[in-house]
């Protein structure tokens, strides 16, 4: 489900045995897919990924999901100056081929995720949406420039905008 067809009504909110926040989705675990971005850094040594996003429309969606979710106070948005995600041993990513990577260089790729949203966590005296990478699709690196032929006129190899 691409986030713009989330239905706010149908998000779940249970608290488990450990006094946890658990989030579903009309049953469900509650997972969508959100927009093209790019990823920076890679993988931290926290086992995150930061992705930059710049759609105002998503920003603005995901600021009222966390509004709606509702964590208690001091909250931890995972929305900065990037987006913020747990990468884990579950998260599966594949390349524009659609192939299983085991050990992907992520930093700088275009990227397209499946965020899961499982519940509220409680860190170093601050609350937070637990999110994690589901799925992520990335792209190779590409150039803004091509190699033209030489035409007729110009017979030099300089590199020409695309």
């Amino acid at each position: 489900m691409l986030w713009s067809e989330v239905d706010f009504g149908l998000i779940q909110q249970e608290h488990t045995k450990n006094g946890r926040q658990k989030i579903m989705y009309n049953g469900k675990p509650f997972r969508f897919q959100m927009p093209e971005g790019f990823c920076i850094g890679g993988l931290t040594e926290y086992n995150s990924i930061n992705i930059q996003i710049d759609d105002p429309d998503f920003i603005d969606w995901y600021s009222r999901l966390e509004e709606h979710i509702g964590a208690p106070e001091p909250f931890s948005s995972n929305l900065g100056e990037t987006f913020r995600f747990k990468f884990d041993e579950f998260t599966q990513v594949f390349d524009h081929e659609r192939k299983l990577c085991l050990a992907p260089y992520l930093n700088g790729r275009r990227v397209k995720c499946i965020i899961e949203v499982s519940g509220v966590y409680f860190f170093k005296d601050v609350y937070g949406l637990t999110c994690r990478v589901y799925q992520m699709m990335y792209w190779p690196n590409e150039c803004l420039f091509s190699l033209l032929p030489p035409s007729s006129s110009d017979n030099n190899d300089e590199l020409q905008p695309v």
